[in-house]
Parts: C-alpha cells; sequence; structure tokens
C-alpha cells in the first residue's frame, strides 16, 4: 500500500460499456490501521455513483478515514446494466477484489454500503444519436422515490434528471393488485447551478420572453413554464434525438408558450440580436417584437466528466 494513493479502472466483459468502475484509495493517514482492517469494498448506490461523497477524492477520503481500513475499494455499478443483488454483485466482484486488496493479514474482504442498500434503476428506453452517441433512459429508485435520467453513455454524464410523483389508481376490483401510475413534478429542479439561475430571476424588474439554450430533458423549461407561465419561452436543442427523447419520456411540451427549436443557440440568439438591431423602434412589426428576449440562459453541456452531471462550462 502506498499512503495517499489512488487508482481507477474499469471492469468490462469487452462486449459492452464498462460493467463496473473500480477506484481503489490507499489510507492516506499516518496512522493506518492493519491487519483484520486493512482492507474494505464500498459498494456505491445506483444512481448515487456521481454523488461528491461517492465519486471525489476528497469525499472518498473522508470515508475510508470515518470507516478506519488501510484500503478501501469503491465499486460503482454502472448504468444500462443489470445487477439482482448486493449478494450476486459480491460474489461477481470476488476475485477481482482479492487480487486488489493484496492483504495477507485479512482472511475474509467486508463489503459495505448505505442503508438502502445498492438501490435499483429500470432501463426505460434507448437510442443512438449522432450528435452524442448511445443515450438511455433510466428509473432510478431509492427510500426517497424515483428519479428519471437522460444518461449519455460515451461520456457516463447524466444530462437531464427529473423527479417522478407516483399515485395509486384505485382497485377495480378486491383481486387485483393496485395500479401505479407516475408524473412529472414541474416544480422540481435538480440541485446546483439551476437554483442560482432561477434565483437570479428575481433581479429583473420586468420579464415576459426567454429563451433556454440547451434544452436536454426539459426540466428547466418546463420549471420556468410551472412557475412563470404568463412568460413565452423558446427552448433551442441542438440535437433533435434529445427533444424526442424528452417530449416522450421527461414531460417536455410544447405549447402556445412554449416553443421548441432544433438548431444551434449560440446562432439563434445571433438571428434574435440582427433583427432586432436592424430594426427602426418606432415602426418595429410585431414579428420582430416577439423577438425580443428579456432573458437568455446558456445551459449547454460542458462535457466535463467530473461533474457528474451535465452542466455549462465555468466562465473565464
Amino acid at each position: 500500500m502506498q499512503k495517499g494513493r489512488r487508482l481507477k479502472l474499469d471492469l468490462t466483459d469487452g462486449k459492452s460499456s464498462a460493467r463496473f468502475t473500480i477506484c481503489v484509495l490507499d489510507n492516506e493517514s499516518k496512522k493506518a490501521p492493519q491487519g483484520s482492517r486493512s482492507c474494505a469494498v464500498f459498494l456505491t448506490p445506483q444512481g448515487r455513483e456521481h454523488d461528491w461523497q461517492f465519486s471525489s477524492t476528497e469525499g472518498q477520503c473522508q470515508l475510508i478515514c470515518q470507516a478506519g481500513f488501510a484500503r478501501m475499494i469503491f465499486v460503482a455499478l454502472n448504468s444500462g446494466h443489470t445487477f439482482l443483488s448486493s449478494e450476486a454483485v459480491q460474489k461477481e466482484l470476488s476475485p477481482y477484489v482479492l487480487e486488489l486488496a493484496q492483504s495477507n493479514h485479512q482472511s475474509s474482504i467486508p463489503y459495505i454500503t448505505v442503508d438502502d442498500g445498492i438501490g435499483s434503476r429500470d432501463v426505460i428506453f434507448r437510442v443512438s444519436s449522432q450528435m452524442n452517441g448511445d443515450m438511455l433512459v433510466e428509473d432510478v429508485h431509492d427510500s426517497h422515490g424515483t428519479m428519471r435520467r437522460l444518461v449519455f453513455l460515451n461520456s457516463r454524464l447524466i444530462q437531464s434528471e427529473i423527479k417522478l410523483l407516483t399515485t395509486i389508481a384505485p382497485k377495480s376490483s378486491p383481486n387485483l393488485s393496485p395500479k401505479l401510475s407516475h408524473t412529472v413534478d414541474y416544480a422540481w429542479l435538480p440541485e446546483g447551478y439551476y437554483h442560482s439561475i432561477v434565483a437570479s430571476t428575481s433581479l429583473l424588474q420586468l420579464t415576459q420572453t426567454a429563451t433556454v439554450i440547451g434544452v436536454g430533458g426539459g426540466s428547466l423549461v418546463m420549471f420556468l413554464h410551472h412557475c412563470f407561465p404568463d412568460w413565452q419561452i423558446d427552448g433551442v436543442e441542438l440535437d433533435p434525438e434529445v427533444i424526442d427523447v424528452a417530449t416522450r419520456f421527461f414531460g417536455l411540451a410544447a405549447s402556445d408558450k412554449v416553443r421548441l427549436i432544433v438548431g444551434d443557440g449560440l446562432a439563434h440568439v445571433e438571428g434574435i440580436a440582427r433583427s432586432v438591431l436592424a430594426a427602426d423602434p418606432a415602426e418595429m412589426p410585431d414579428s420582430t417584437l416577439a423577438r425580443r428576449r428579456d432573458l437568455i440562459i446558456v445551459d449547454v453541456n460542458s462535457q466535463d466528466v467530473s461533474l457528474g452531471m451535465a452542466f455549462p462550462p465555468q466562465g473565464d
């Protein structure tokens, strides 16, 4: 073992994307334990592989120090694969874990995870896009409910995420099981920069029109429409396949107040600017006035896999 060393590798059968992503971390503490607490395996719950605590170096260092092991093997169960149970995962990983543990003093390697276990997820839909490669729609279930995600498999980034509300329909017969149905919670947004974007709208004195560059699953567009139903909102998305998936599985819906446009977002904004600047304000026709925008939100993908979700790039 080498204090503070961190190694990352993928396990695959050679026929598909990586089934497991493994991170081996050695405790950086000078008093790292030996013997019976020399190594453990942490199974990251499905759908939480991008959580800061489980994916970042800082978060993993906190966990290994709290758990008191000299080495910890973090295992992420990747999207697009089926995992029947924690026991089945342990049996599958066993030969690799013994090799990675490199412990001569430990007869068995303990497996640990959170109280909810490894969780579960269902793949709802798969599709391939010319622009973004293979994508899938998955429902992730835990004790807090069900989240639906659009995942780009090439980068393993969560492109979009929505919260589903579950309702139970009355039973038509005492002998039948109740039927569950899901609806989108349009009042929910993922944590992170989305909250800052929405908070910034309070600084605007008058907002009637908005353009969102980068629609993705449509969570931001539909949240704005839910909170500000009188706004005229344009959503511009470069990939038509993403728009189709968002409409079919994420509750994205065009209306008289929400317009969905497939095209280059920056070119779209440039077109708005040219049409407005070229017109005489005193004689501006209604069609040009309709293209004015009080608010422009840029929500394009940064392709930074360290962020977990497909956030916009940081500004200079």
